[in-house]
């Protein structure tokens, strides 16, 4: 298993900010501490705005600078090298043009 993941690039895309933490947290910590992948994450939602009627970002403004902090903490406790977070709405990613 060693020689499978040692010093590998690895990238991890998923649709809502703590679906990195909760659906494979405790891999990307394996990988980065026994195998020294080298991890990017993308987060594509931005992951407030859909709690709302309306998508306004001024609304939830303060709130995602908190969640933005948020993510960057679970980073530093998972351990990964990269992180590229994305302000798609989270509900509606399914509805954008390719």
């Amino acid at each position: 298993m060693k020689e499978l993941f040692d010093n590998k690039r690895i990238l991890l895309v998923v649709a809502h900010p703590d679906d990195e933490l909760l659906g494979v947290g405790g891999t990307i910590h394996k990988l980065k501490t026994l195998f020294n992948a080298t991890i990017t994450v993308v987060i594509l939602g931005e992951g407030i705005t859909s709690r709302s009627n309306m998508r306004d970002i001024k609304k939830w403004e303060n709130e995602l600078k908190r969640h933005r902090s948020n993510i960057e903490d679970a980073k530093k406790i998972l351990g990964y090298d990269e992180l590229s977070l994305h302000s798609f709405p989270d509900i509606d990613l399914i509805a954008f043009p390719y």
